[in-house]
């Protein structure tokens, strides 16, 4: 598998510098609040996970701290038909931020005018990298970057999904020791759905090709036919729990581009411990948010990038045999996590605190 058995003993768990789940939210010494205001017309509110799991909280830089964050129904004429003290309020000295989807902005816009001036947009769920969204100068903030724009809006990365978060959280201390990939029981997973990039389907298909033979069951491969919102074991997915589970016992984690080349999947990876796989190839250099990896790849992420899938059989043979090797290579991805989130979140709160546009 991985390079040996079960798992270990609590002394034998990676200590690193990456943050801990239970890491507290707010610091000593403080210079801010910040109120974050997700939108209610917003159905769910995964895509503002980063927020929502405490993500940014725990690598900021101390000097600023998140308040919970408070749900209103950011559309003016809804806000109009408030009574004052029905209406959500902004505490008056906070920095602020609302979230919405990119389909919402004109709405958002006039919303924050009225109601919110001194809050800064944050535009969630543009995939494909919509010029309009990404273009407008209301925006401060947006998800999935692009080397397609001029001076477009900063983009914050996904970090984990809420629903993964807090199943991290539901297990509790004991569960949550990161094991060097040499105790880890299998040396890969390949969990998604096909048919979201032709990348995903590329790589089904070398899963289930003769090349790919010896190293099946050194896996554990769960690929579902169609994406879903919610898996459950009878549409073919793991649940939750599942899933948390086969990335604590794997040492890689397959990453393939979906609708968007960044998912959440390459955090959650990372954050138990397990190595991201990702292949630049066509599905990655033709998607219409051009490099949007490029954070990562410009900041030298030490964990595989491939230049197809085709590459995938030799490597993970190549890991199979050096179970140190890939221990090394899981401390320099950790390490290098802790630094880019660091970074990545250092400059939202810089422009979090210049006055919104």
């Amino acid at each position: 598998g991985g390079g040996g058995g079960g798992g270990g003993g609590g002394e034998s768990a990676l200590v690193d510098s990456v943050p801990h789940y239970a890491t507290p939210r707010a610091a000593a010494g403080y210079r801010a609040n910040v109120t974050v205001v997700l939108n209610e017309l917003v159905p769910v509110q995964t895509m503002a996970s980063l927020f929502v799991t405490g993500t940014v909280a725990r690598f900021g830089s101390g000097q600023l701290r998140y308040r919970d964050t408070v749900r209103a129904p950011v559309r003016k004429d809804y806000l109009d038909n408030m009574t004052v003290a029905e209406r959500p309020r902004v505490p008056e000295r906070d920095l602020c931020v609302i979230t919405f989807r990119y389909h919402q902005l004109e709405t958002v816009v006039r919303s924050r005018d009225a109601y919110f001036s001194r809050c800064h947009l944050f535009v969630m769920g543009d995939e494909f990298c919509n010029q309009t969204a990404a273009l407008d100068g209301n925006v401060t903030f947006r998800q999935f970057e692009s080397k397609a724009f001029q001076n477009p809006p900063l983009a914050l990365p996904l970090g984990p999904r809420d629903d993964f978060w807090a199943e991290v959280h539901a297990q509790g201390a004991d569960r949550n020791l990161i094991l060097p990939c040499s105790q880890r029981p299998k040396l890969f997973n390949a969990v998604f759905s096909k048919f979201t990039s032709p990348s995903r389907d590329l790589l089904a298909d070398l899963l289930e090709s003769r090349r790919f033979h010896d190293l099946r069951h050194s896996g554990v491969i769960q690929i579902a036919g169609s994406w879903t919102f919610v898996p459950t074991e009878e549409t073919g997915h793991l649940t939750v729990p599942q899933y948390v589970e086969t990335l604590r016992a794997t040492s890689f984690t397959l990453a393939p581009v979906g609708h968007n080349p960044e998912c959440f999947r390459i955090y959650e990876a990372i954050e138990v411990g397990s190595i991201p796989i990702i292949a630049l190839d066509e599905s990655y250099t033709n998607h219409s948010c051009r490099g949007a990896l490029g954070s990562m790849v410009e900041s030298g992420a030490p964990f595989p990038l491939l230049r197809s899938w085709d590459e995938l059989p030799s490597l993970l043979r190549k890991y199979r045999h050096d179970s140190l090797a890939a221990d090394n290579l899981q401390r320099r991805v950790r390490s290098w996590y802790a630094d880019y989130m660091r970074g990545r979140i250092r400059r939202f709160e810089n422009a979090l605190a210049a006055p919104p546009p």
